[in-house]
């Protein structure tokens, strides 16, 4: 079965779903691996992931793609919020799709890689499904299950961003007859051992809006009803006047910060999960309200030195005695 290490000089076209920046961080490593044998890569994608992949050295050419503009409303019913997303879903695959094809007719490519872009397969040429979700969480609705599964069906290679010793997304990552395991991937692994812990609590802000921004105030009230000092990794957008709170934009200096922080506050986002595998730092973490996979994650995935909640109540509980400890 092919593996990314057996791609040595081809053509690829790769792009990433654009559902905050985890698709494209995990994809990072795989990227430059791939441009380190020898490969020519078109990435295509939105200003915010190309600026933040050439930040990481990827030398490749790049394209603009239009985003999926999906919305939330943050109520947590992800269940309506997915039915309402889903209808704009066709014609994000058919943009997707005349993107690709007319990009074809200049550079043919040998491989097509897809971070969960269902759009982005070719007939004509191998196309790979980079996933840690082959099967969805048993409470998704049917009709998204099926989607899911069709449009998978266009894929003639899966890579499933787990191991089939150690499954860190459990169920999700049944492997299918296509698809071969590949391992965690995350920008963190050339890390020879974590940083030296000295950069005290860091609290990383991700996902869509609004559940970004209802992780941003709770971080805040973490900071104020605590009295603890804390630093935030966020986007520029957020701004706060708590003196308790540092804000970090820059991903370099993020990086920086989670690699050597004493206790890290985020979301379990599956892209969270392989970086602290390769971090070893202790951790919790929160599913965004709703989200069945982050739901089914933080009841079956298990790490070293890591607790995950779907309870905001615990959660805070859990930091204070953290802090306290």
């Amino acid at each position: 079965m092919l593996l990314p290490k057996d791609i040595e000089g081809k053509r690829i076209v790769y792009a990433c779903f654009d559902w905050g920046l985890g698709h494209l961080t995990r994809s990072i490593p795989l990227l430059l691996q791939l441009e380190g044998q020898g490969n020519e890569i078109v990435f295509l994608g939105s200003d915010a992931q190309i600026a933040l992949l050439q930040e990481y050295g990827f030398k490749g050419k790049t394209e603009l793609l239009d985003g999926s503009n999906l919305k939330f409303s943050g109520s947590g019913n992800f269940v309506l919020e997915g039915i309402r997303n889903l209808l704009k879903g066709p014609r994000f695959i058919r943009n997707d799709k005349a993107a690709l094809k007319q990009l074809l007719k200049t550079f043919p490519a040998d491989y097509i890689i897809s971070d969960h872009r269902y759009g982005f397969s070719n007939k004509q040429v191998h196309s790979i499904f980079l996933t840690h979700q082959v099967q969805l969480p048993e409470d998704t609705p049917r009709l998204v299950s099926s989607l899911h599964r069709n449009w998978l069906m266009d894929f003639k290679t899966i890579w499933i961003l787990d191991t089939a010793e150690q499954r860190l997304a459990g169920n999700l990552s049944d492997c299918p007859e296509n698809g071969v395991y590949i391992g965690w991937y995350s920008r963190f692994m050339q890390l020879a051992q974590p940083l030296k812990t000295d950069k005290g609590l860091v609290g990383i802000v991700s996902g869509p809006e609004p559940y970004s921004d209802q992780l941003f105030q709770l971080f805040e009230k973490v900071a104020t009803t605590l009295n603890c000092k804390m630093t935030i990794v966020c986007a520029e957008r957020f701004q706060t006047n708590e003196p308790n709170i540092t804000l970090v934009h820059d991903f370099q200096e993020a990086d920086t910060l989670i690699a050597g922080a004493d206790l890290i506050l985020s979301r379990n986002g599956y892209s969270t999960l392989m970086d602290l595998t390769f971090l070893k730092k202790k951790a919790l973490l929160i599913a965004t309200p709703g989200q069945s996979e982050q739901l089914y994650l933080a009841e079956t995935a298990t790490l070293e030195n890591v607790q995950m909640f779907s309870d905001e109540k615990a959660f805070f509980t859990a930091i204070e005695n953290a802090l306290k400890s």
